[in-house]
């Protein structure tokens, strides 16, 4: 073993448990000397060492092998960098930059062959990408040839590589994405991921990653006696486990007792467990352990508890949703870009923006947007006002034409509000109802809501159905933006009265207190 192999062996270890000296003042001192394939080594070395540390330090280490690893023709080597440093910058909040280089991994794939070690590393970190951002189409097929080409190669890199399949699969089956074929021979993988690992020869992978992948996969047929072996006697084990990998088997085991009726134990393995999941960006497990431990704190009649988890999981399966859609339609843009093709992946990309922002009939923004924009607008340090505009008697409409028209007045509505609130963006919040964020003072969005008033009261909508006059409610809130969601509320407040008190009419929060 040359002293460069043992300092990347070294960091391995480092990084999952801290034990021994740390080697990066070493690993930066042979940088000093080190040139092309070397120096390429000791980055992806100090990479591994940082990984969990420092994310972004790890991704431009990553990247900075890459290049020399390109650079000398080790086109496999670059794949691997590349898309090691797609996770990293994902871990470190850098999108853009994740989606660059998981785009750049994905190119250089294509012209190699997948039959070495590195090939294989670079499909299984492209396969944990894809899994996180729930492109699970372009992530299972990545996987399954990382995972084939790891056990022909019999490289040590097997267990990493059948773990990672089978929880990115196991995760696709969680979000029912496919047809139910699809899902079917999903499960067969998670279980023949989970028995390959099972018979490796080394505690970690054959008892947490095999045992908990063996016992989520019984968990999906109701095999609880199954589940319960594979985690039983794991305490020791899971110690060891590193922290990638312990708030995972925790949920594990946590959902375990659940079935077994031990709530006590169950609450205390996942309230453990959301930390870590947090900190590692697993959304997708994170996302079941806030559901398992609302389920646990029921049962055992914490319900005040339960609906705190409960809301948690919504917002974060709320922001998530439209974090995915917004990156993925980028990861597409840039695809297209890269492949020279002007025609399917940019009408992808386009449909993905547009179904990030807008809302699909009327073509204003989308609750999904709003979601983003209100969080932009938190972090101001200024005032502003909320309108939240009802079309009157909109049932009527839809009773009396029907939905078809009923949807081509919600449009051409939009339109007027559109022109209205030229300097404002317009959301359809729900059904008949529109919202309005505007970065002005009380006595300005009082006048340009009266002006929106007026237009919809003498618009004529005769070329959708003749003698149709609408009327329009508003109700305004006025305050600092950091407390855009009490504003809505309170426009919201005041919308009702508007509608209680003959609707057609403006009426402010503030005139209410």
């Amino acid at each position: 073993m040359d002293r460069i192999e043992e300092l990347a062996n070294r960091a391995r270890q480092w990084t999952v448990d801290r034990t021994g000296d740390d080697p990066i003042p070493e690993i930066e001192a042979e940088m000093e000397h080190a040139e092309a394939i070397e120096l390429a080594r000791l980055h992806e070395a100090r990479a591994a060492a940082v990984q969990s540390s420092s994310p972004q330090l790890a991704a431009d280490d990553s990247l900075a092998a890459a290049a020399l690893y390109a650079r000398e023709g080790m086109s496999s080597h670059a794949a691997a960098l590349a898309a090691t440093a797609a996770g990293m910058a994902e871990l470190a909040g850098d999108w853009a930059g994740a989606i660059e280089h998981a785009v750049a991994a994905t190119v250089q794939l294509s012209d190699v062959q997948l039959d070495d070690a590195q090939s294989a590393r670079a499909s299984n970190a492209l396969c944990a990408f894809y899994g996180h951002m729930a492109a699970f189409e372009l992530a299972i097929p990545f996987g399954r040839r990382s995972a084939e080409a790891a056990a022909r190669i019999d490289h040590p890199s097997l267990a990493t590589a059948a773990f990672v399949f089978g929880y990115t699969t196991l995760e696709a089956i969680h979000a029912e994405v496919g047809s139910d074929h699809e899902r079917a021979g999903w499960r067969r993988d998670v279980a023949s991921m989970a028995a390959t690992l099972r018979g490796i020869d080394d505690p970690v992978s054959a008892r947490v990653l095999g045992g908990g992948l063996a016992a989520e996969a019984a968990l999906l047929e109701d095999d609880l006696d199954t589940a319960a072996e594979m985690v039983a006697g794991t305490d020791e084990v899971a110690r060891v486990a590193g922290p990638l990998l312990q708030p995972w088997f925790s949920f594990v085991r946590a959902s375990v007792a659940r079935r077994q009726g031990d709530l006590e134990r169950a609450e205390e393995l996942l309230t453990d467990a959301l930390p870590g999941l947090e900190a590692t960006a697993d959304d997708h497990c994170l996302v079941r352990a806030l559901a398992e431990r609302a389920l646990v704190r029921e049962e055992r009649g914490d319900l005040a508890g339960a609906l705190g988890d409960t809301r948690r999981r919504a917002e974060l399966v709320r922001r998530w949703q439209v974090d995915r859609v917004e990156q993925f339609a980028l990861l597409v843009a840039a695809r297209a870009e890269l492949e020279r093709d002007g025609s399917l992946l940019r009408r992808q990309a386009g449909e993905l923006v547009r179904a990030a922002t807008e809302d699909p009939l009327t073509g204003l923004y989308s609750r999904r947007w709003l979601s983003r924009r209100v969080s932009e607008l938190e972090t101001l340090d200024s005032n502003g006002s909320v309108l939240l505009i009802d079309i009157d008697h909109f049932k009527v409409v839809n009773d009396t034409h029907g939905h078809g028209v009923g949807d081509k007045v919600l449009t051409a509505v939009g339109d007027v509000l559109r022109a209205s609130f030229r300097d404002g963006d317009v959301v359809r919040y729900g059904g008949e109802e529109f919202l309005i964020p505007l970065l002005t003072d009380p006595f300005t969005a009082g006048a340009i809501a009266e002006r929106a008033r007026m237009a919809i009261t003498h618009a004529s909508f005769d070329e959708i159905v003749g003698d149709l006059r609408l009327t329009i409610s508003i109700g305004i809130a006025s305050g600092p933006l950091s407390r855009i969601r009490e504003l809505i509320d309170a426009a919201d407040d005041a919308l009702y009265v508007a509608k209680q008190s003959g609707r057609n009419r403006v009426v402010s929060a503030d005139s209410l207190t």
